[in-house]
């Protein structure tokens, strides 16, 4: 026996009658949840797909106006290493030509007896220590885990501060013994070096150096410092004595 409340939901259900070719007909019944869940799920996920694809369109317009903005400064950013390059290849090139000249100049110019013995001129060399390009200023000497360390800084004296670049060479004289830098500080046993075994170097203003050797035998010594250009001409010699502290 049926009580008033199932009569009530019976009353609300919707009922259907399905007819499929020659079949028995079939008896559904659909409760007013499951009709609601039928007539809006499609509905609710109609909306999301259009918000989805609403947002998905709006994030790739940000993208696109990010990149743009991005434009600029990334075409800056190739143009100026573009430039670096350019002006580099142009020192190459120029550096190259120099280099061809000298190798046809079968005559090297007067240099520094003292700088020849020890270090190998090349066709054509120069001697460019007059007018200056470049100055040493805070010489300093001491005594650091024993080793003699010699600290100073290059200055860049041209007028316009053009770049000045090279390579460095430093000698410490301790009696009849030499050692070099940058080759570890150690005694010499080449009496022929190249110029380009120098310590290299580049600058447009100033250039701080420390140089280390073996502690010599002697508290006063001679230091000799030699500085060439990457033609291998001599832009600044000076040699000093100095007392380790």
């Amino acid at each position: 026996m049926s009580t008033p409340s199932s009569n009530s939901k019976a009353k609300n259900n919707l009922s259907f009658i399905l007819y499929e070719n020659n079949k028995v007909p079939r008896y559904l019944q659909l409760s007013p949840r499951e009709y609601k869940a039928i007539l809006y799920v499609p509905v609710v996920l109609t909306v999301f797909s259009i918000f989805a694809l609403a947002g998905s369109y709006f994030y790739t317009k940000n993208i696109e106006k990010l990149i743009k903005a991005k434009e600029p400064l990334i075409i800056k950013n190739l143009r100026d290493e573009n430039s670096t390059l350019a002006q580099k290849n142009t020192e190459l090139t120029t550096l190259n030509l120099d280099l061809t000249n000298r190798l046809a100049n079968e005559t090297i110019s007067a240099v520094s007896a003292s700088s020849l013995n020890i270090i190998a001129p090349v066709k054509g060399q120069k001697d460019l220590t007059s007018p200056s390009s470049i100055n040493i200023e805070d010489l300093k000497v001491t005594k650091k885990d024993d080793k003699a360390e010699l600290n100073f800084n290059i200055i860049n004296i041209t007028k316009d501060n053009n770049k000045v670049s090279g390579y460095i060479h430093i000698f410490l004289f301790d009696g009849n013994n030499y050692f070099h830098y940058p080759e570890g500080g150690d005694s010499i046993r080449n009496f022929s070096l190249n110029y380009t075994k120098g310590e290299s170097f580049a600058t447009s203003r100033f250039r701080p150096v420390t140089a280390k050797f073996d502690m010599p035998k002697n508290k006063t010594v001679m230091f000799k410092i030699l500085i060439f250009n990457r033609l291998g001409d001599i832009v600044h010699q000076q040699l000093f004595r100095e007392e380790i502290k």
